[in-house]
C-alpha cells in the first residue's frame, strides 16, 4: 500500500515522505448540502487532513483518532478534540479541476481505491447500472476503503471510547 510519494513537491512541507493520499469531501455535518475537499494523508501512524490552503485540518496520531462506516458512502471521523468529520471518498471527476485537482496533484492523492482493499461486489450489484448507479457504486466503494486505511495507522472504532 506504501506508495513512495516523496516529499510535498510544493516546498509547503509536511516534513517527509508520505505513504498514502486520498482526495476525500469532508463536512462536519453528516447530511451537510456542501463539503469541502481535503487530501486525507496518511504518514506512519499520523493522520492529516490537508485542504487545498495547505494548513492542516487534522493532524494527529492515527491511535488518538476513532472512526466507523456509518452509511453506505461516509466514514465517521473522531479527532482527539471532540471534532466529528463526515469523509466521503472521491469520484475521479473531482480531481480535474479546481481545488481536487489542486490537491491531487500536490499530494498525489488517489482516486481510485486500492484494487486489494476493494471488498467483491455480490452479483446483483452489477445488474443494472446507468450513469447516477454507477457513481453511487463508486462512492460506496470508498468506506471500507477507507477505513481500512486508517486502521493500518491505528485508529481504532468508534465504541472503544
Amino acid at each position: 500500500m506504501i506508495r513512495g510519494v516523496g516529499e510535498d513537491p510544493t516546498g509547503g512541507g509536511l516534513g517527509g515522505p508520505v505513504d498514502e493520499a486520498v482526495l476525500v469531501a469532508w463536512s462536519e455535518r453528516r447530511r451537510s448540502p456542501t463539503r469541502q475537499f481535503a487530501a486525507l494523508v496518511l504518514e506512519g501512524t499520523r493522520v492529516r487532513l490537508m485542504p487545498a490552503d495547505g494548513e492542516a485540518v487534522l493532524d494527529a496520531e492515527g491511535a488518538t483518532l476513532r472512526a466507523d462506516i456509518v452509511s453506505p458512502t461516509q466514514l465517521e471521523l473522531h479527532a482527539p478534540d471532540g471534532t466529528v468529520r463526515f469523509i466521503v471518498g472521491p469520484l475521479p471527476q473531482w480531481g480535474r479541476r479546481g481545488r481536487g485537482a489542486e490537491l491531487v496533484s500536490r499530494y498525489d492523492a488517489r482516486l481510485e481505491p486500492d484494487p486489494e482493499l476493494v471488498a467483491p461486489e455480490g452479483r446483483l450489484a452489477r445488474f443494472m447500472i446507468t450513469p447516477a448507479t454507477s457513481q453511487l457504486r463508486r462512492l460506496r466503494l470508498w468506506p471500507p476503503v477507507l477505513l481500512a486505511m486508517l486502521r493500518s495507522c491505528g485508529v481504532a472504532p468508534l465504541d472503544e471510547e
